[in-house]
């Protein structure tokens, strides 16, 4: 039934942004969620550059953004 895939590292990012992508084309609605920030960021670096590959992203912008550099004790 290919259920359930393990992959590691490189390899399970590349088949996650390929999934994505093959669901876009056929007009569906794909989520990718990563156990951690630092992972999601990396997907999204990988599934960004695939997206600009073939010109589905427009210009990119910059902006500013301010981070609290205090912590709160929640």
């Amino acid at each position: 039934m290919a259920c359930v895939v393990e992959a590691s590292g490189n390899e399970r990012h590349g088949l996650l942004v390929s999934d994505y992508l093959k669901a876009a084309d056929e007009g569906k609605s794909a989520l990718i969620i990563a156990p951690t920030h630092a992972e999601g960021e990396r997907l999204t670096d990988a599934l960004r550059t695939a997206l600009k590959e073939r010109g589905a992203l427009g210009e990119e912008r910059g902006y500013k953004v301010r981070k609290s550099t205090g912590s709160s004790a929640l």
